[in-house]
C-alpha cells in the first residue's frame, strides 16, 4: 500500500507539473516512441527504468500515458510501452474475472522482469488507471 501511495503521490506530482508549465513544448506532447526489436530482447540492458521517462502531456493524457508514467515513477522497469500496457490489459481482465492481487501479479512476473512487490503495485496501479471498476480489489 505504502508504494501505491508513492506511486499516486509521483504520478500526482508529474501531472501538476505537466500542467504548470504554461508553454507546452513539442518534446513534452509528443508520445512515446516504439522501441526497437533490440529492446524487446530479455537483455537487462533494454530494460528502462524511471530515470528515461516521457513527461506526459499537458491535462495528464490517456490512461495509458498515465499508467506508464505511474510504473515508471514508481521504478519498475520495463522493456516497452506497448507489452506494458498489453501485460495491463491482461491484469485488468485478470482481475475483472475474479483473480486475487497475488494470482493477477503472477502475469507481471512472468511477462516482465519484475519482482512479486514489483508486480502487485503494476497491478494496483492497472486497478486505479486503466480498470477503474477494480480498484476496490487493488485498494488493500
Amino acid at each position: 500500500m505504502a508504494r501505491l501511495c508513492t506511486c499516486i503521490v509521483a504520478l500526482t506530482v508529474v501531472l501538476t507539473a505537466g500542467c504548470s508549465a504554461g508553454e507546452s513544448t513539442e518534446s513534452s506532447t509528443t508520445a512515446a516512441k516504439p522501441t526497437s526489436a533490440a529492446a524487446a530482447s530479455t537483455d537487462q540492458a533494454s530494460v528502462t527504468t524511471a530515470a528515461e521517462t516521457t513527461p506526459l502531456p499537458p491535462g495528464g493524457g490517456t490512461p495509458e500515458e498515465q499508467f506508464i508514467a505511474a510504473v515508471r515513477a514508481g521504478g519498475i522497469p520495463i522493456r516497452n510501452d506497448e507489452g506494458l500496457i498489453g501485460t495491463a490489459q491482461r491484469m485488468c481482465d485478470a482481475l475483472t474475472a475474479g483473480e486475487s492481487v497475488d494470482a493477477t501479479a503472477q502475469l507481471g512476473i512472468e511477462e516482465h522482469p519484475w519482482n512479486p512487490d514489483q508486480a502487485k503495485t503494476a497491478v494496483q496501479l492497472a486497478g486505479t488507471l486503466l480498470c477503474p471498476e477494480n480498484a476496490g480489489k487493488v485498494a488493500n
